[in-house]
């Protein structure tokens, strides 16, 4: 990268030559460290920009945010000197609302917009929550709803030293998620496209088909075989779906 380096991003390569800059938003209660694999799987001309939020892995010791309203400027003051090239969001469930209110928080600032957008495994923001709230839920059944999920492994869940680590931060997360209030305004100005799993407990295809609402130039919609966390078991046929969006945000660049 060409800029001084943040705690709010992790490489892992920089590449002088990069053509556009992707920036992954984790999930809620994950990482940087889950796109770490994405690096050598990119087109060539793509720079992998991993968002570290606090409250995890590097950012341990700080305290996570539990409002997005608080997060979005930060946020975006820490990734504003990477916007110097063309870029592009991807976020994956909690992520993916935290990148498209930080895009649509940019467009209301007058700053630099994404190429692209890209959504995993969340609803349209425009539509409601439908499961129950989990931030304040007892621990035995916030675990046995995160257990249905099947995207963290049963070992971790069982040990209650892991827990005591990882829980406060994805309640906090959740609050965050929880809270979030969509505001009606003008679709984004960038293609779309939203990515989710057949079998996913959060989001049903109605959720995902309704991305198509939020993007003034194109939008595309892919489903795949897999619940909530399609992106560890289908990835070769997502990633292959997800290469020829960033190839044509590359050739539209050019």
């Amino acid at each position: 990268m060409s800029t001084d380096p943040t705690p709010w991003l992790s490489g892992p390569r920089p590449n002088p030559g990069a053509r556009l800059r992707l920036f992954c938003f984790p999930s809620a209660g994950g990482g940087a460290s889950a796109y770490m694999p994405w690096a050598d799987l990119l087109p060539a001309g793509v720079e992998l920009c991993r968002v570290q939020l606090p409250g995890r892995e590097s950012r341990f010791v700080e305290p996570a945010y539990e409002d997005l309203g608080d997060l979005l400027e930060p946020l975006a003051a820490a990734l504003h000197p990477f916007f110097d090239v063309p870029f592009a969001f991807f976020g994956h469930s909690m992520g993916a609302l935290i990148s498209f209110e930080l895009t649509r928080s940019l467009r209301s600032s007058g700053g630099p917009m994404p190429a692209g957008y890209f959504a995993s495994g969340h609803r349209a923001p425009h539509m409601p929550l439908r499961r129950r709230l989990w931030a304040e839920l007892p621990e035995d059944e916030l675990v046995s709803e995160l257990r249905d999920l099947d995207g963290i492994p049963k070992e971790l869940l069982g040990n209650e030293e892991i827990l005591e680590v990882i829980l406060p931060t994805l309640r906090c997360d959740l609050r965050l998620y929880e809270k979030y209030q969509h505001e009606s305004q003008p679709p984004l100005p960038c293609p779309v496209a939203a990515f989710g799993g057949d079998a996913d407990l959060l989001v049903d295809a109605d959720e995902m088909e309704g991305w198509r609402q939020h993007s003034a130039v194109s939008a595309d919609v892919h489903m795949y075989a897999g619940n909530h966390f399609f992106l560890q078991t289908q990835r070769d046929a997502f990633m292959a779906d997800f290469c020829r969006h960033l190839s044509a945000l590359l050739e539209a660049g050019d």
